[in-house]
């Protein structure tokens, strides 16, 4: 099969992963471990594009930091190509807390990574590609939706599809439905990925002709053509849940333009994948015992 190729806009950030070993001792020291890696939910995602055995293309803006130099090429390293003007400043940095159960809190700080404007975005970044698959962090930011929104038209006037992550319901309830709603439907994605939390804050009728809840251990659930059907997680051991929803939308991505329970199928293999392993990024099937077939 040939191998698809996909655009993916958004942030590019330093992923600082603290697992600690126990409970956190307030005041004092608390023993655990700390991984620093490539991150950002749009960089997560280009890489499990090129590492389920697509083609990726991150749009971004590239801050001239050494940390945010060193993080492109690590990323480079990985396959995927980045495209997006230089900008003055530092990059952005996300601290995830990895909890009991291994849920994950987060800490975002952007920097200068959503300093994409309409005039920086070229439409050759976008031609023979499949998809461009768009970060609600970008979508949802006073400042960067516009360049988001021109990139969707240059996209789709060169043959590929639109999806959208929502991202956040906090920033979503922050905006309100009616301007959040506003701006998917200028978008005017054909699927959308979200979490049932973030469902809800968007509110109104399903806004993309195929929508995937992700519902994390019970599965996910698709919504297209007037059907309703739930799909179950694979199995796996669970380690860090940071990045699931990443994966499963890049190997949904990579599977089919025309079926999507079979795409949510592969999402669900890239998801148990990356939950296996601490952090975002994808590590060899071999190295956690997760089987990518």
């Amino acid at each position: 099969m040939p191998r698809v190729r996909i655009a993916v806009i958004g942030d590019l950030m330093l992923d600082v992963l603290v697992e600690p070993d126990g409970a956190f001792n307030p005041g004092d020291d608390t023993p655990g471990r700390i991984v620093m890696e490539c991150g950002g939910q749009a960089a997560n995602v280009a890489a499990w594009v090129t590492a389920l055995g697509g083609r990726a293309r991150l749009v971004c803006a590239q801050a001239n930091d050494a940390s945010s130099v060193r993080l492109a090429e690590r990323l480079r390293a990985r396959g995927v190509e980045i495209a997006g003007p230089a900008v003055e400043g530092r990059g952005g940095v996300v601290v995830s807390i990895i909890e009991p159960g291994a849920q994950r809190s987060l800490v975002s700080d952007p920097g200068c990574t959503r300093s994409l404007r309409p005039e920086h975005v070229d439409g050759d970044w976008f031609a023979g590609c499949a998809w461009l698959h768009v970060s609600g962090y970008h979508l949802f930011d006073d400042e960067a939706a516009g360049a988001v929104l021109h990139a969707a038209g240059l996209a789709r006037s060169r043959g590929a599809r639109i999806s959208l992550d929502l991202a956040y319901a906090a920033r979503l309830r922050e905006l309100g439905g009616e301007e959040a709603r506003g701006r998917v439907r200028g978008l005017d994605p054909s699927v959308i990925f979200q979490t049932e939390e973030e469902a809800e804050a968007l509110g109104g009728p399903p806004a993309a002709p195929v929508s995937v809840i992700k519902q994390g251990a019970e599965g996910c659930t698709v919504v297209a053509g007037g059907e309703r059907r739930s799909l179950p997680a694979l199995e796996a051991v669970v380690v860090d849940t940071t990045g699931a929803g990443d994966a499963f939308a890049a190997g949904f991505l990579i599977t089919s333009r025309d079926d999507p329970l079979a795409a949510a199928r592969q999402g669900l293999v890239a998801a148990a994948r990356c939950i296996a392993a601490v952090g975002a990024m994808p590590v060899e099937p071999a190295a956690i015992g997760v089987a990518s077939r």
